[in-house]
């Protein structure tokens, strides 16, 4: 019996990146005894990019479908339904904005293979920077790490991850036994109107409980990432969505807190702390980018304060994916 794969692509109106990514795609390598479709999800697109999957050309089938309802979490249930229909073994899933090369499949279909107990993987994701690129960059990775700019990197030995670190929805893969009925949170998930994330580590927590997951660096790709990412405001503004999520979380989960004018009492040292260790390092013109570190530790804050106490995460505004 072959090993069915459904390799997922959800979009929105980001048509120049999406050809190119369908582009990579259509030279995918399918390794032997491997049947594998891709699924292209256009989420209430309304720049032709559906178009693009008539001029599919690639050496396997790709299937089609449209998600009317905005934000990112329908986009992917619609996939879940089709690869259920398609009795797929495994659901592989891409971003609209990434680079794969010929032999991306063939790490996880070994791994896959090898690991037949373990539901969920995870690949590499490598940053494509567009130019031009600022001349501070490379310092602020080694300050912040790649995590702003949706990469993952735990080097170039396969290992089971246990950590709170999953992997990024631009290059994972699961199971579709052991997902089941369940589905991603449709309050969660980058929307035209709200730019919060986190649906793929809401949905990874519930399906992982306490098992790890299978970081799998063969299966490599590129994240590409346009000027408008390469900047301080932007990683300030994903760590400001990280702190929505988190404070969204501790108030679905009702955890218990003492507030002060319903502020969480807890976060108010720690944020005066980071905002005057950075202030200082900034004054003193010292220490660039540990200052930085300081700086995205207040956005989290931030973040967390803004979310604590709502049905829902208020929106982070400008924040680019």
């Amino acid at each position: 019996m072959p090993l069915i794969i459904a390799l997922a692509i959800c979009t929105h109106n980001r048509r120049g990146l999406l050809e190119q990514t369908l582009r990579c795609l259509a030279s995918v390598d399918v390794p032997t005894g491997v049947s594998l479709t891709a699924i292209l999800v256009t989420n209430a697109c309304t720049d032709g990019s559906g178009e693009l999957a008539s001029r599919w050309g690639g050496p396997f089938a790709l299937q089609h479908v449209d998600e009317p309802t905005p934000g990112l979490s329908h986009a992917r249930n619609r996939a879940l339904d089709v690869a259920r229909g398609l009795n797929a073994d495994v659901v592989v899933w891409c971003d609209d904005d990434v680079i794969v090369h010929a032999d991306f499949l063939h790490g996880y279909v070994d791994a896959f293979r090898a690991f037949p107990a373990t539901t969920v993987f995870g690949g590499r994701i490598l940053p494509h920077f567009l130019p031009p690129t600022p001349d501070w960059l490379p310092q602020a990775i080694d300050a912040v790490g790649l995590h702003p700019f949706s990469c993952l990197d735990y080097g170039a030995e396969r290992r089971f991850i246990r950590t709170n670190d999953l992997p990024f929805g631009a290059n994972m893969a699961m199971r579709l036994s052991a997902v089941g009925d369940r589905q991603f949170d449709p309050r969660l998930g980058v929307t035209p109107t709200r730019k919060l994330g986190g649906e793929e580590t809401s949905f990874l927590r519930g399906l992982l409980g306490t098992d790890p997951w299978l970081y799998v660096p063969e299966s490599a790709l590129y994240h590409v990432l346009p000027p408008e990412r390469q900047s301080l405001r932007a990683v300030a503004q994903f760590y400001r969505a990280i702190g929505h999520l988190e404070g969204w979380q501790a108030t679905e989960r009702q955890v218990r807190m003492i507030t002060w004018f319903g502020v969480p009492r807890w976060t108010l040292p720690v944020l005066a702390n980071h905002t005057l260790r950075a202030g200082l390092r900034r004054f003193l013109r010292r220490d660039r980018f540990g200052a930085l570190v300081d700086e995205v530790e207040v956005h989290r804050l931030l973040g967390f304060i803004e979310a604590f106490g709502r049905e829902e995460a208020p929106p982070v505004r400008d924040l680019i994916r």
